[in-house]
């Protein structure tokens, strides 16, 4: 009975996925942000 192990495994997998994809959202929008602060202040 390895449906636990894989339901694991599965979730570990897209964890890690979604991890990455929000560090690179965040990263996107932290920059963006400073760009068009920096645009409105000059």
């Amino acid at each position: 009975m390895n449906f636990g192990q894989n339901l694991y495994n599965w979730f570990l997998d897209n964890a890690q996925s979604l991890v990455l994809l929000a560090i690179v959202v965040i990263g996107l929008f932290l920059g963006f942000k400073r760009e068009f602060q920096n645009s409105l202040a000059s």
